[in-house]
């Protein structure tokens, strides 16, 4: 199995995405720490990832408060020795994200604060990790809306292309000390 051993941290691990993605990687033989914000969807993916003989562990964060996935990455290390890879999924685009011209603040920060914000923390709190273990590799899922634009959702837009330029930073910054970061814009 090509990722046998391998640790992977998955956000948004209770999702339309996630939830697949959480079960190709435990059967590429990792051992997965799937988080979610909503408990029960984690809980479900966990199951569902077990009952296919992956192994995992779950842990339920709110991945925009930096306490939280200080200690999702803390408890990937206390679980499995190690993170080799970071899986950057969760996002949403929040209601009312309608148009600029209505465009509540609250509405943008909180789109921000989920969809840039978060993958920032992740990385900022995994990298050192992955340093330290000689490299990793890191998949931060953007969205097509962050290439083209999308009618409708102008602050997931704009959150989901600052993920593409995060992607861009990582992979500078950080490449030549073998950590890869990619990223996904379905």
């Amino acid at each position: 199995k090509p990722l046998a051993g391998k640790s992977v941290i998955l956000t948004g691990a209770g999702g339309c995405i996630g939830r697949p993605t959480a079960l190709v990687l435990a059967a590429a033989g990792a051992r997965v720490v799937v988080s979610d914000i909503h408990a029960a969807n984690l809980e479900q993916t966990l199951d569902q990832v077990r009952g296919a003989g992956g192994e995992a562990i779950a842990v339920r964060a709110d991945i925009t408060q930096e306490d939280d996935v200080r200690a999702l990455v803390q408890a990937a290390v206390a679980a499995f020795g190690s993170v080799d890879a970071l899986v950057n999924n969760c996002g949403n685009s929040l209601h009312p994200d309608r148009d600029i011209l209505s465009m509540d603040v609250d509405t943008w920060d909180a789109t921000m604060a989920l969809n840039a914000r978060a993958p920032m923390l992740c990385c900022k709190h995994a990298i050192p990790v992955m340093l330290a273990q000689g490299g990793g590799a890191i998949v931060n899922i953007s969205s097509g809306a962050a290439l083209s634009g999308q009618l409708g959702i102008p602050a997931y837009s704009a959150a989901k292309a600052a993920v593409i330029s995060l992607t861009r930073s990582v992979a500078t910054l950080y490449g030549a000390q073998g950590i890869r970061c990619n990223a996904i814009a379905p």
